[in-house]
């Protein structure tokens, strides 16, 4: 997989899906944070796999066959939120025209997510990167 990784960067083609979660890994051993990093998911895979816990996660299009970023916060208690837990989604596209497209179908993909694994409770607050 590492010499099909460096075939297809070498050649200046676009990264296959293992290809990229190959590349993820290694980062994966090196990224400093508290954020868990996930492999990279399908945004048509049906439901969301994601855990409770603050993350970051590669998303890719099938439909356009390109890349999308999402970063999840959870802050259980908020005092700005009368105690009622919130989550914070920041999604980042590298296509700005993408907005009413990607972009709105993550939100909807994060919101019923939420909605499924927090209840109704709990508010979103998604927003572009």
């Amino acid at each position: 997989l590492a010499h099909k990784c460096l075939r297809q960067l070498d050649d200046h083609k676009e990264l296959t899906q293992d290809s990229f979660n190959y590349l993820l890994n290694l980062l994966r051993d090196a990224f400093p944070s508290k954020r868990y990093m996930f492999v990279s998911s399908d945004v048509d895979a049906k439901p969301f796999g994601f855990t409770n816990t603050d993350f970051v996660a590669p998303l890719y299009h099938h439909k356009t066959e390109q890349w999308s970023i999402i970063c999840v916060c959870f802050q259980h208690q908020s005092k700005e939120n009368r105690g009622r837990p919130i989550v914070k989604a920041q999604h980042y596209d590298p296509d700005p025209r993408q907005d009413k497209g990607r972009h709105a179908e993550v939100g909807d993909r994060i919101r019923s997510w939420v909605e499924r694994g927090h209840g109704r409770n709990v508010e979103l607050k998604y927003s572009r990167v």
